[in-house]
């Protein structure tokens, strides 16, 4: 179960918490990291809104995308004593379908995911990614507090 496992993290603290337990995981199964970051194209409050970003959307991408460069960047040094294969992956989308879709692509055998729920009217409505990740993933999914 844990020979290949995804790592989706997003700079929170809960996802911190998940990258340091699929460490963990994989250090003891001999097992391999993906490390992902699903930059998003729009955030949930706009979606739910329907309402497009204000200002230049290409900017807001580009903004998105370097501070997910930045987490990933954080992601490898807090790896640096990992002596196990470890990769490092950057897409741009709604996460939690970034999320699902990547585990397929690359033969994710789990998912070890935080935590960080939406809180009020935008959780009952949207529900929240780990949630989402639970529901539709293939494949085992642990949820780090």
């Amino acid at each position: 179960m844990f020979e290949k496992i995804l790592v989706p993290i997003d700079g929170s603290g809960p996802s911190w918490n998940a990258l340091k337990t699929a460490e963990i995981l994989a250090e003891r199964f001999q097992g391999e990291l993906i490390v992902l970051h699903a930059a998003e194209s729009f955030s949930s409050t706009e979606l739910y809104v329907d309402k497009l970003p204000q200002g230049n959307p290409e900017k807001e991408q580009e903004w998105k995308t370097r501070i997910g460069s930045r987490i990933l960047q954080e992601a490898q040094d807090r790896l640096k004593d990992f002596a196990g294969r470890k990769a490092f992956l950057l897409k741009v989308g709604y996460p939690s379908d970034v999320i699902v879709e990547t585990a397929k692509q690359e033969n994710a055998t789990s998912i070890v995911i935080g935590s960080r729920g939406l809180s009020g009217i935008a959780e009952f409505l949207l529900g929240s990614v780990s949630s989402r990740v639970l529901q539709y993933a293939p494949i085992p999914v642990m949820i780090v507090k």
